[in-house]
């Protein structure tokens, strides 16, 4: 078996220490072969183009789908509103050869104060969220014609309440919970001060934005699904999975 784990920071952590994740479970579960992992911040594009690149070989589709705010760009960096303030975004960043590209109008070398600039000027000056929607609905089409197409198994999770914008899979399965909002947040009332300070300030420890207990959830409803081999399209109650 082979897995594509595809979609942003709910799936970017595949690891057993100091817990283990819900894809590491899976992946021991299966004896299953990782083909790729989630991305933190990256746009619902770029993950969608990491799936075309691993769907011949992928026997099942795992999909986080992120926030349609996020923008897609030819660095292939993640941004999302948070950047658009903060002043040490892509800071972390020191080799700018790496980021070149020859999409669009003229070709780019990498500028990190350039790049600042025009991520704060989109979202103040141009972000349109219609416009934003349209395009993710227009994504997951995208995406689930291409599995159609590929005749895999894809079960799609919404990272948060509106990941989805109305949009209704018509080929995968999904799930009928909300990662951050319905299971990521509830942790929070469990959490001490400096823990929340912590995932305030952008640094979540958690993998996968998940307590030990949730990533094993996780892992047991996708199991299910798995074990049922029914991939009729249709939405999957998470609720007693996740339920405290």
């Amino acid at each position: 078996m082979k897995i594509a784990f595809c979609g942003d920071s709910f799936a970017a952590d595949i690891t057993d220490s100091p817990y283990p994740t819900w894809q590491w479970l899976l992946s021991k579960e299966y004896k299953a072969e990782i083909l790729c992992k989630g991305k933190y911040g990256i746009s619902l594009f770029h993950s969608y183009e990491i799936m075309i690149e691993n769907i011949e070989e992928a026997d099942y589709l795992i999909f986080c789908i992120t926030d349609a705010s996020r923008l897609s760009n030819p660095f292939k960096l993640p941004i999302t509103t948070q950047h658009a303030e903060d002043k040490n975004a892509f800071i972390d960043i020191v080799d700018n050869k790496r980021y070149t590209h020859s999409h669009g109008i003229s070709n780019s070398r990498f500028d990190i104060k350039e790049l600042q600039t025009a991520v704060k000027y989109y979202y103040k000056m141009l972000y349109d969220d219609s416009h934003m929607e349209t395009t993710h609905r227009g994504l997951l089409r995208e995406i689930e014609s291409v599995v159609k197409k590929n005749n895999k198994k894809c079960i799609f999770l919404k990272s948060f309440e509106h990941s989805f914008c109305e949009y209704v899979p018509t080929y995968s399965v999904w799930g009928n919970l909300s990662l951050y909002e319905n299971i990521s947040m509830e942790e929070f009332k469990y959490m001490t001060k400096t823990q929340l300070d912590e995932i305030n300030r952008g640094g979540d420890f958690r993998h996968n934005h998940l307590n030990e207990k949730n990533n094993y959830n996780m892992y047991l409803f996708l199991k299910n699904i798995i074990d049922k081999d029914d991939f009729t399209s249709s939405e999957k109650n998470m609720i007693n999975y996740f339920s405290n």
